[in-house]
């Protein structure tokens, strides 16, 4: 059997029910005839409404002054606080009335608005909750209402338009090139749409409240329109992917944990016209067990791993790439975004399911069990290509965009590709035949072998393996590569406790090939794959916490493609003065 050996990109970002949102995001283009942002914001009488302690609004003047970086509002004629908004919190504004229906961005018969009618602009962000450095940043959704009369409603509108358009990501490298906002010319744009697909029963089964209480309102408020299905049985979120039409939404976002998504990325690669499927965006919302992906990529972004945290990501963020890599074994083949798993930790993560009502800490409470009082010991081989390109090339660079045919897993083709053409069992020892366990390739690297009675192995594409399992850091910056993390058997308990692993750590960047875990006397040989009897389960998990192979042998190679993820792209800061 064998496992994977190709990587995909998918653009990641991130029961029906549709939002109603009628307004448009706007683009920013040069102003070919220049009009003065500036002297918009000079007529401008709007007036703060602030809440006070005796539920009575105080409504005080200001004046707004917006630049490529921040959005300013000013107190005038007092020394009131001034807010100082960066562009990277900003979500979005909209203009209601009094009675918080939404006000169109194109409103006919704006004569017949009458002068002294009250409206309301509300900006929306999604702001720090603390101003400390070097740690990852907690936010909270805030609101700031001012309020004007009707008979400055058409301008308002136009500044409604201007701070969506520079709020827009999709507008950020546009906006960067500017001098000041008097340059911006703000055209239509086509509302950004995201499908959602909750799992009501992840993890402890709040994946719905967790959305409609803290996603749905920040997507709202970032003017992205919403299409959300609630998943109702199992491979549910694959069948929905399979029969999607494409170029239709801008992210499919799972609700849900590395499990949800793993459905959705094998949905995409079953599709006839996978080529063009994987180049899908796709997010993910924390709400399962494991979120190991939501955490590596929320971490990248400098995010605390929570739900608010990662709608704003997907909110505020631009598709970038992120590896899949093909598993296979004997039967099937299946496709990998977050780590593979043997060992303990295999165990661990299948062992665990009847303790789901626990969230993430049945991992914990499944390990400690596992090491402490039953102590299993899992002897084995891995061959692994050490890469000497930093900077290998991606799956379309060498293949063809158009073709359809499926990534070839060419591991084991007789040819001296791969390691040992055959591996004899003695005693519970692994020997290798026929081949050095070290040699170059065509492929360039070299093929190197780690082997022995393990502990822990684990195969890290990202940095996360869980939301509380950091085993990768390296892996936040690094594309196209591995990080092997291995404990062996020698290594003491006493020496598990620094999350680490430093005792017996095996770090490496490389394309994994082939992990063996080796349980019998038996002969196996590459021209005909035997099946090991007395294996242990060797858990090959293409993202997913709960999917295992039970296999004596496993090859895996990245890249395949890519897939691409939405971590943010703008900077943040956000002041009162």
């Amino acid at each position: 059997m064998s496992t994977s050996e190709a990587t995909t990109t998918i653009p990641v970002a991130s029961n029906t029910i549709h939002s109603d949102n009628s307004e448009l995001d706007m683009s920013c283009t040069l102003r070919e005839n220049l009009t003065s942002l500036t002297a918009l914001l000079a007529e401008l009488q709007l007036y703060q409404v602030v809440k006070t302690l005796w539920r009575v609004n105080s409504h005080d003047p200001i004046r707004f002054d917006l630049t490529t970086s921040h959005c300013v509002v000013e107190a005038v004629g007092s020394k009131k606080q001034t807010l100082k908004l960066s562009w990277g919190d900003v979500l979005g504004a909209h203009v209601l009335t009094v009675d918080g229906e939404h006000v169109k961005t194109s409103v006919d018969n704006l004569d017949t608005v009458a002068a002294n009618t009250l409206f309301l602009l509300s900006i929306f962000a999604c702001i720090c909750s603390s101003d400390r450095v070097n740690t990852l940043k907690t936010r909270i959704t805030r609101e700031f209402v001012f309020r004007f009369n009707g008979k400055q409603l058409q301008q308002v509108l136009q500044l409604q338009r201007t701070i969506n358009c520079v709020a827009d990501p999709r507008n950020y490298e546009t906006v960067q090139q500017l001098k000041t906002l008097d340059e911006l010319k703000v055209v239509e744009r086509p509302q950004r749409k995201f499908l959602i697909l909750v799992n009501p029963v992840s993890g402890s089964g709040r994946a719905l409240q967790i959305y409609e209480n803290k996603v749905a309102p920040v997507f709202k408020f970032a003017n992205v329109e919403t299409e959300v299905k609630i998943m109702e049985h199992s491979n549910h979120a694959m069948e929905v992917v399979m029969e999607m039409p494409l170029g239709v939404y801008d992210c499919v976002v799972a609700v849900g944990g590395d499990g949800s998504l793993y459905e959705i990325v094998q949905g995409l690669m079953k599709r006839t016209d996978w080529n063009n499927a994987i180049r899908q965006p796709i997010g993910v919302i924390p709400g399962g067990s494991g979120n190991g992906l939501a955490h590596s990529i929320t971490h990248r972004c400098g995010e605390k791993g929570k739900p608010v945290n990662a709608a704003f990501v997907l909110a505020k963020g631009m598709p970038h790439d992120l590896d899949i890599t093909s598993v296979r074994n004997e039967k099937e083949t299946k496709y990998s975004f977050l780590s593979l798993e043997w060992a303990s930790i295999a165990d661990v993560d299948i062992g665990s399911e009847k303790l789901r009502m626990l969230g993430d800490l049945r991992f914990t409470v499944a390990f400690i069990n596992q090491i402490v009082f039953q102590r299993p010991e899992y002897p084995g081989k891995i061959w692994y290509l050490e890469e000497e390109n930093e900077n290998p090339l991606h799956y379309f660079d060498t293949n063809d965009p158009k073709s359809t045919d499926r990534p070839k897993m060419d591991l084991f083709d007789g040819n001296g590709q791969g390691p040992p053409q055959s591996i004899d069992l003695k005693n519970g020892e692994v020997q290798a035949i026929e081949e050095k366990t070290e040699k170059n390739v065509d492929q360039g690297g070299k093929w190197k072998e780690l082997s022995g009675h393990f502990r822990i192995v684990w195969v890290m594409n990202v940095s996360h393996a869980a939301s509380d399992a950091h085993i990768a850091p390296e892996q936040c910056e690094r594309r196209k590569l591995h990080a092997i993390r291995s404990l062996p058997t020698r290594c003491g308990n006493d020496r598990l406790a620094p999350s680490t692993f430093r005792p017996g750590l095996h770090s490496s960047q490389s394309s994994l090939r082939l992990l063996a875990p080796l349980h019998s006397s038996s002969l196996l040989t590459v021209g005909g794959l035997g099946r090991f009897h007395r294996t242990s389960p060797f858990w090959g998990d293409p993202s997913t916490w709960g999917r295992s192979y039970q296999s004596s042998a496993v090859d895996s190679r990245s890249p395949l493609q890519d897939t691409r993820f939405c971590p943010g792209t703008q900077a943040s800061g956000t002041q009162f003065d």
